[in-house]
């Protein structure tokens, strides 16, 4: 838990304002509460949004699951073409120009699903090394 205290320290200044007039003018109650209003709504209408986010971000959920339609939406969409040497033809000095695997190059490629399981991992890897709280962290050093 933060030690931090729930009121900004610029509103509690202003607070200790109003309580001050109040003891020296012994203001009504209906303008303690006006004075009081007025100095939280000016409070917040001048602060950032907390909720603000930056150019180039955007809000992604920290781990993809089927739940929130991760799976669904990236399952298949990442693969790889790897180049295999073909088991046919390797020990031969010319690959067979009728070979059913290589069609006589030699090689052939495989398309390659990524798994699921990587797509996790690679995605957690980002979201841990991007996220805001990351960010922070690095700015304290």
């Amino acid at each position: 838990m933060s030690n931090e205290h729930p009121i900004p320290k610029a509103l509690r200044d202003r607070f200790d304002q109003i309580e001050e007039a109040i003891c020296r003018n012994r203001m009504e109650r209906d303008a303690v509460f006006t004075q009081m209003r007025t100095a939280v709504q000016a409070h917040f209408m001048s602060a950032e949004p907390v909720g603000a986010i930056p150019d180039g971000y955007c809000v992604m959920p920290r781990r993809l699951t089927a739940e929130n339609g991760a799976k669904a939406l990236l399952l298949g969409e990442f693969s790889v073409h790897v180049e295999r040497e073909c088991p046919e033809c390797a020990e031969l000095d010319e690959p067979n120009e009728y070979c059913e695997i290589c069609d006589g190059e030699g090689d052939y490629t495989i398309h390659q699903v990524i798994p699921w399981d990587q797509i996790k991992f690679i995605y957690s890897k980002a979201v841990e090394g991007l996220s805001a709280n990351a960010e922070a962290a690095s700015h304290d050093e």
